[in-house]
């Protein structure tokens, strides 16, 4: 799948993303434990939609974001608290280790979405 083509296409399958990470802690086929953990299947789901299959790419996808991410949570405890933020951070994020968006790219989405929708609300 190529990646979307406007910033409110990447806000749309962001959120499509993290719907399926959620039905898939649900059915317990999630790495996540818990929904404060969900932006780990981020990278996985993003693998998928672009048909990144096991191979170096999405391996640093995931190691990449679980370190960033777990080390803003290292910092304020609090922040698990944003799992829907985070989410959604992740996955956007995730596209530029995987060479498919640049960090300023990643960085526009994030402020789009930032601008046009509460991520800071309980999903």
């Amino acid at each position: 799948m190529k990646t979307p083509k406007s910033y409110e296409l990447w806000a749309q399958e962001a959120f499509e993303a993290f719907e399926e990470a959620k039905h898939l802690l649900n059915e317990g086929k999630s790495i996540a434990k818990d929904k404060y953990e969900l932006f780990r299947q981020a990278p996985i789901i993003a693998s998928f939609n672009r048909k990144i299959n096991g191979n170096d790419r999405g391996s640093n996808m995931l190691s990449v974001i679980n370190e960033i991410i777990e080390h803003d949570f290292s910092i304020d405890t609090e922040a698990k608290q944003n799992y829907f933020f985070y989410f959604i951070l992740a996955y956007v994020h995730c596209h530029t280790y995987a060479d498919f968006i640049s960090e300023k790219e990643a960085d526009q989405i994030m402020e789009y979405i930032n601008d046009n929708y509460n991520l800071f609300k309980s999903a």
